[in-house]
């Protein structure tokens, strides 16, 4: 009988801990999404702004006036969230497909989050970079370092190394967020033969998103 019980605790506190990553994993791309749009509304606002004497702007009006032509996206909607949901879903169906879902459907769908595999300065495969950034105007992935050396001033800016590439980068439109880092660390669970270790991924969203689980 107290088998029974702690059984009965052991998943109650397992469902516990899955809702608050859930909640996490939630709350950490509708924020990543919000700062996205914000950055682009003052890029917009930079562009189209004129100075005009004797006339003070309020910013912060004229900020939130612009996002409002950006609109939120639903964080379900979101690659990072659908691989968490089957990352979970994995943990305890293994071997059973999603519903509704196949598995071949969303490899694709986290894979299209990295368009190279490699820096193109430094020759670094994306998961070995120490401090990985990713353009945002292209979404080309750099190592720092050499990002910094390649474009010099940070007043300056060069042609996307990636070969084909058409914009231009700066280390103004250079980012780091978590939805990279989780991208690169799917991409290492996922290593050279392509497998995908669904606890292990729940770990290292677990780590990026500093959740404790009990």
């Amino acid at each position: 009988m107290d088998r029974a019980f702690d059984s009965v605790d052991d998943s109650t506190r397992s469902l516990v801990s899955v809702k608050k990553l859930d909640e996490a994993v939630l709350e950490l791309l509708t924020a990543t999404d919000e700062l996205e749009r914000h950055r682009k509304a003052m890029q917009a606002l930079k562009a189209s702004y004129q100075f005009t004497a004797n006339q003070p702007t309020d910013f912060s009006k004229s900020c939130k006036a612009e996002m409002q032509n950006f609109p939120a996206t639903n964080p379900k909607d979101h690659p990072i969230y659908k691989q968490f949901e089957e990352a979970i879903w994995n943990v305890h169906n293994s071997g059973v497909p999603m519903p509704g879902q196949e598995q071949a459907e969303i490899l694709c769908t986290t894979q299209a989050g990295i368009l190279n595999r490699t820096c193109p300065i430094s020759g670094k495969h994306v998961t070995e970079l120490e401090n990985p950034v990713r353009c945002s105007e292209c979404r080309h992935i750099y190592d720092l370092p050499a990002a910094r050396g390649y474009i010099g001033s940070r007043l300056q800016s060069k042609r996307c190394a990636v070969a084909g590439c058409p914009k231009n980068i700066s280390l103004q439109n250079l980012v780091r967020d978590a939805t990279l880092d989780m991208e690169i660390a799917e991409l290492r669970m996922r290593g050279d033969g392509g497998e995908t270790h669904t606890h292990t991924v729940v770990e290292e969203l677990d780590d990026i998103l500093d959740v404790e689980i009990e």
